[in-house]
């Protein structure tokens, strides 16, 4: 028996490989194309990726047992993405913030830009400081929501959220124009909870003092950061890498486990 070696040329990342990967993988390819059109049929979308209807019904009975635990199903008549809207959310974040791990992401040059006007008008207001990842997330998970909202499907909020931002600004007679302008959307409370969703869980930190007052007021966020900073503790050593300022790592790695629930 002869062994399988994935030879990777010194000139490319183990990311780069990790894209060419998702970019050929079938099954990747078919939750992205009916993730931005929920019109296809079997035939269609056969005929659109050059296979037989057979092997995409069996491609899609395969993502359907994968995905399963999830709670997540493609259904076959129409084609479309259901099951618990966060956990979809979270997968098509992944999916193309990792398939597309540059600024080339599959959405167009003024959505984008509408984008940061908003981000930017509502940070200034809050007085957050948004850095480029911090940007890039943001910018990946509302156009992921915005699309869903397009087709129909929505978060609804608990009766006991909270918002944790000034979100009085997004008001704005002439920012509600231009989104609707660009979006064919009106920017209205609850696409508003859809766009924020990830930061208004009551979970997601936007500093390490915000991160200070969650931990103070909920046990469970105090035993979270602990495991945090004893994991830290435990790369460095391991590492030989020390940081005395780690305060913004505990944060994101906060933020990054909190988006898994």
């Amino acid at each position: 028996m002869n062994d399988l070696i994935l030879n990777i040329p010194p000139n490319y990342s183990i990311e780069y490989v990790y894209t060419a990967m998702l970019k050929n993988s079938r099954h990747f390819t078919v939750i992205e194309k009916i993730f931005f059109r929920e019109n296809y049929t079997i035939d269609t979308l056969a005929d659109e990726l050059f296979i037989s209807t057979s092997t995409l019904r069996r491609t899609i009975k395969h993502i359907n047992t994968t995905l399963a635990k999830e709670k997540i199903l493609i259904t076959m008549n129409p084609l479309k993405i259901i099951g618990e809207e966060y956990k979809i959310c979270n997968l098509l974040i992944y999916l193309i913030a990792e398939k597309y791990p540059e600024r080339d992401k599959p959405f167009s040059k003024i959505q984008m830009k509408t984008l940061d006007q908003l981000f930017f008008y509502i940070a200034k207001k809050n007085k957050v400081k948004l850095n480029y990842p911090d940007i890039e997330k943001i910018r990946t998970w509302t156009m992921v929501s915005l699309i869903r909202i397009r087709h129909g499907h929505f978060i609804f909020p608990n009766k006991d959220y909270e918002i944790p931002i000034d979100i009085a600004p997004l008001n704005d007679l002439m920012l509600k124009n231009l989104f609707k302008q660009v979006f064919r959307l009106d920017l209205n409370n609850r696409i508003i909870y859809q766009l924020f969703v990830v930061f208004l869980n009551g979970r997601y930190a936007f500093s390490p003092e915000h991160l200070k007052q969650l931990t103070e007021t909920h046990p469970e966020k105090e035993i979270l950061k602990k495991e945090i900073v004893t994991l830290i503790k435990n790369i460095a050593l391991k590492t030989g890498l020390h940081d005395s300022n780690t305060d913004n790592l505990i944060v994101d790695i906060n933020n990054v486990y909190n988006l898994q629930l």
